[in-house]
């Protein structure tokens, strides 16, 4: 089955979900290549005071934003991460986005959300030292 025959097969509401992860995701990756990131967390905070009636679980929003973002053009794990703390902050969820580095030989960082000490969005089979809570 093709992508948008996928896609229409679902219910609307997982429709509309699943093309606001998709568009949340594409301006995440837009603001960070224009503003510096101290701005776009203040986009992304100013995002997250508008909240839903109905709340959707987390499981659901993260379903959302790893189904969409394998369609946004660079989406990485900083972009899904933002992505992910909007949804989960306009759900009611207070979630804390970290960032943090490997020990290696070559630096590599890496982004991922956590929400009651648990990671929700960007769970890695590395191992990361947090070096910025958000």
């Amino acid at each position: 089955m093709t992508v948008f025959g996928s896609f229409i097969s679902l219910k609307t509401e997982d429709q509309r979900l699943i093309l606001k992860s998709f568009f949340l995701n594409y301006y995440m990756r837009f603001m960070l290549w224009l503003l510096p990131f101290q701005r776009v967390q203040k986009i992304v905070q100013n995002m997250g005071k508008k909240r839903n009636k109905n709340y959707i679980e987390i499981s659901h929003l993260m379903w959302a934003i790893n189904t969409s973002s394998s369609h946004v053009f660079r989406s990485t794990c900083l972009t899904r991460a933002l992505t992910a703390q909007i949804l989960l902050y306009q759900n009611g969820y207070s979630s804390t986005l970290i960032i943090g580095v490997t020990k290696n030989q070559h630096f590599e960082a890496h982004a991922w959300v956590e929400y009651n000490g648990n990671v929700v969005m960007g769970k890695s089979e590395k191992e990361f030292i947090p070096i910025i809570d958000l």
